[in-house]
């Protein structure tokens, strides 16, 4: 794939933590799940059909409005059950379905309408508040990236490219999928109504097989209005804020979750690859590597991973184990930083001090539309793992916190020595112990954060 390089923008932990974020999810969804099941209930209490004699579902010749209304009513009260499994989508979900319930009890005559209207109203007001939250933060972060923006590129592996250009095809499938299936389910609804329309209740056993075809044609009609909303935001905010790579401030809350200072790279830790345990002489890591593939032959997804080069570092290999890392010199240590064989999975991988070195970078990200992936910084270029192809996860309102914190885990004694890595470009202290391999402490923590115990 050809290379391209991309603006690298570097906005302050000030200015990334002011990015505004959405509702939770909660928050979102439960006030339009409320007026939802508030319209459902009164309507029923008002209507008093336990009082009412059993009567045929429809008067007259079956009609077009009579089709609809038992489809919306259906999508309705799945609603009322269903709601949460919707998560957010259920805030344009509701006032769609609302809107249809009332339109077509408006045509019918109920006289109940009105309450559907107004349910129909209040979750449009709801979802309006959420569209201009979505706006103010896209132009947030628009400016943001103007002004946080440096004379610095950066180019983009192939890899990174491929999974990036996957994520859009995958939206956007997903929009064009939907939408053939809502077409090809009102041609069956269309087909089978031409044949109903017009007969009474009686003569269909109350039971008209166009509202049955109407009910999943009406919820993929829905489903792809939101999912093509969907892809045109995300084209929208794209188009806003363009295509930067974010040097994110580690340790800092902002519009999406991530330890930045390491970048999901604690898989790469107390490992060695694969080629190098393979040819070296003694390697315990590659023994034991060899007899654990054989426990998962059978395991097909296993021994498609196989061609992963990354394995368990053994912690009492001669080349690669806890004494190994413990024996090397400061200068030899210090040679091998970026060897993840150093150090402990629990500790994050060395931070660089000058942000154009930093390890991990969010690359593509324009607000909530596109979250952007976080890729690794290595060689002078932002790259992925073949498998990494999930967008970053968006930060909610309710997110207190980054990702889990390793300070927990950090050994209260058997501390060996401690190794300043300032002089080579490193943000921070490489502490080893006599249990554990080395832990990368970076200055914030060093002087904010030391446990007591580990204070000569």
């Amino acid at each position: 794939m050809k290379p391209i390089s991309w603006p690298v923008a570097a906005p302050t932990a000030e200015q990334w933590g002011r990015v505004p974020v959405r509702f939770s999810m909660p928050l979102s969804m439960v006030p339009a799940w409320m007026i939802l099941i508030a319209c459902a209930v009164g309507t029923f209490i008002a209507e008093r059909p336990w009082e009412a004699p059993e009567g045929p579902l429809w008067q007259g010749g079956l009609t077009v409005y009579t089709v609809f209304e038992s489809a919306a009513w259906m999508s309705m009260i799945g609603l009322v059950f269903g709601c949460w499994a919707f998560a957010r989508f259920a805030v344009l979900l509701v006032p769609l379905v609302l809107t249809g319930v009332a339109y077509t009890s408006s045509h019918t005559g109920e006289t109940t309408a009105g309450v559907w209207w107004v349910g129909a109203a209040l979750t449009t007001i709801w979802l309006v508040v959420h569209v201009v939250m979505s706006v103010r933060q896209l132009h947030y972060v628009a400016k943001l990236a103007k002004s946080a923006a440096t004379t610095e590129t950066m180019a983009l592996g192939a890899t990174l490219q491929t999974n990036m250009a996957k994520a859009q095809r995958y939206s956007i499938n997903w929009a064009f999928g939907l939408t053939i299936a809502a077409v090809l389910a009102w041609t069956v609804v269309r087909w089978v109504m031409g044949s109903e329309l017009g007969k009474t209740s009686q003569e269909l056993d109350d039971f008209p097989w166009s509202a049955f075809w109407a009910l999943p044609a009406l919820a993929l009609s829905v489903l792809a209005v939101g999912q093509i909303a969907k892809v045109v935001w995300r084209a929208i905010s794209r188009a806003v804020v363009g295509n930067y790579v974010w040097q994110v401030p580690p340790n800092s809350l902002g519009p999406v979750m991530g330890d930045f200072s390491s970048a999901g790279l604690n898989d790469e830790l107390s490992t060695v690859k694969k080629s190098l345990a393979e040819v070296t002489p003694g390697c315990l890591c590659w023994t034991e590597s060899q007899r654990e593939d054989h426990r998962f032959d059978d395991d097909e997804d296993f021994m498609e991973n196989l061609n992963i080069d990354l394995i368990a570092a053994t912690d009492y290999c001669v080349h690669h184990g806890i004494d190994a890392v413990n024996s090397l010199t400061p200068q030899d240590f210090k040679r091998q930083l970026e060897k993840g064989w150093l150090w402990s999975e629990h500790t994050r991988f060395p931070l660089r001090i000058k942000g154009a070195a930093q390890t991990a970078v969010l690359v593509g990200f324009a607000g909530h539309g596109f979250t952007g992936m976080i890729a690794n910084h290595r060689g002078g270029a932002a790259d992925v793992r073949e498998w990494d192809t999930d967008l970053a996860w968006e930060r909610e309102s309710a997110d207190a916190d980054v990702w889990g914190s390793e300070d927990s885990l950090l050994p209260l004694g058997g501390e060996v020595d401690r190794i300043d890595l300032h002089d080579d470009g490193w943000a921070g202290f490489a502490v080893r112990f006599k249990h554990e391999r080395a832990w990368f402490l970076a200055d914030e923590r060093m002087e904010n954060t030391e446990p007591p115990l580990l204070r000569r």
